[in-house]
């Protein structure tokens, strides 16, 4: 299979996982604190080019709310805050495990510490504009989110090593 095939291929899966999870996790009663979506799409950005994992960024938060009406993209503005941490958290996952060679796992911890200072950043300036309480707003959003980022930390790189495993076999 040609190398652009194979990646648009895999985006697609990536892309139709992200969509299903989240529909999943809400049906389990466990909603967003896991970061459903995030999870096929960080490891999209350490397996994929940027040029096949970064319209995934945009397209998958703006498909969802399409089918399911989540995330919302008006007031509070989820979605568009979801689409720049996702394609964030792609560039950065792809940045330092393929440019600058660092293994899966700390890759993984970087970017999503770094993500989440980034999550901290777009949400002071959200609260700002919706004149809510800005330390309050982000503070409980960043806390809220904390199973998914441990999922973030462990699964995704714990799924990616077994993919690029099986990839070269």
């Amino acid at each position: 299979m040609k190398p652009e095939l194979k990646d648009v291929s895999t985006a697609a899966v990536f892309g139709a996982a992200a969509l299903a999870l989240p529909v999943l996790f809400h049906a389990l009663g466990l909603g967003s604190a896991f970061l459903p979506m995030f999870l096929p799409l960080s490891a999209a950005g350490f397996l994929l080019p940027y040029r096949a994992a970064g319209p995934l960024a945009v397209i998958v938060p703006a498909a969802s709310f399409a089918m399911t009406g989540m995330p919302p993209m008006t007031v509070p503005p989820t979605g568009p805050i979801m689409m720049l941490e996702l394609a964030f958290l792609m560039a950065a996952n792809r940045f330092l495990h393929r440019r600058l060679k660092i293994s899966v796992f700390p890759a993984a911890a970087a970017a999503a510490v770094a993500e989440r200072l980034f999550y901290l950043g777009l949400l002071f300036l959200a609260a700002s504009v919706l004149r809510l309480p800005r330390l309050a707003f982000s503070l409980a959003a960043l806390v809220k989110s904390l199973p998914g980022t441990i999922l973030l930390l462990t699964a995704v790189p714990a799924v990616v090593k077994l993919i690029q495993k099986h990839a070269e076999a």
